[in-house]
C-alpha cells in the first residue's frame, strides 16, 4: 500500500484504537454503586474521553469525605475484576497502524489515560513498538478536548506548523471584492 503525502499521524486511543467503552463504563458505574451514589447512562457518558480525575473532580461533591485521587484509584482497581468487560481492537485500525509504519509514517498516540494505562493497551494491541510517542494525561497540562495533547504529539514528530490538521495558519488579508457593474 503506497502512502502519499502524510508527514505523521496521530491517534487517539480509546474508541479509536481500541474499544474500551463498555469497561470503562462498568468501572465509573462500580465506583457510584460502591458509594450508593445515584447516577444515569448520561453521568457516566460524560466520563468518556476525559482524564479521570477532572471527570471525577466534576463530580467530587457526591462523595463527601473523599478525595478524588482516592476516587480514581477505586475505580482504576476495578479493571482487572472478573466479569469486566473485555476490551478489543477496533476493527482495522491495528492494520492501519501497521500500514503506516511500514510505510515509514511517523506515528502517535494521545490519550487521556494515565502512562500505564496507555502502555498496556497499546501491548495488547500489538503495536506500541510501532509508535514513535505516546502522548497520556500526564504529559500535558490541560486535557482532553483541549488540543494540547495533539500539538504535542505534532511537534515532537516534527510536523511543520502549517501542516498540522485542525490548526490554523495565518491567511493573507483579502480585499473586499468591487462590485460588478
Amino acid at each position: 500500500m503506497a502512502v502519499i503525502g502524510i508527514g505523521a499521524a496521530v491517534f487517539d486511543l480509546d474508541g479509536t484504537l481500541i474499544d474500551t467503552e463498555p469497561r470503562n463504563r462498568r468501572m465509573w458505574s462500580r465506583l457510584f454503586d460502591a458509594h450508593r451514589v445515584p447516577y444515569d447512562e448520561a453521568l457516566i457518558g460524560s466520563f468518556a474521553g476525559r482524564r479521570g480525575i477532572e471527570a471525577l473532580a466534576d463530580h467530587a461533591h457526591l462523595f463527601p469525605g473523599r478525595t478524588v485521587e482516592e476516587l480514581f484509584e477505586q475505580a482504576v482497581s476495578y479493571e482487572s475484576l472478573p466479569g469486566m468487560p473485555d476490551v478489543a481492537p477496533v476493527p482495522g485500525a491495528v492494520d492501519l497502524v501497521r500500514s503506516l509504519a511500514d510505510a515509514g509514517v511517523p506515528l502517535a498516540v494521545v490519550t487521556s489515560g494515565q502512562r500505564p494505562y496507555a502502555e498496556r493497551l497499546l501491548d495488547v494491541l500489538g503495536i506500541r513498538g510501532l509508535l514513535d510517542l505516546v502522548v497520556t494525561a500526564g504529559d500535558v497540562v490541560t486535557g482532553k478536548p483541549h488540543p494540547e495533547g495533539y500539538l504535542a504529539a505534532a511537534r515532537d514528530l516534527d510536523v511543520p506548523r502549517g501542516r498540522r490538521s485542525g490548526s490554523r495558519t495565518p491567511r493573507r488579508a483579502s480585499r473586499p471584492s468591487r462590485p460588478r457593474e
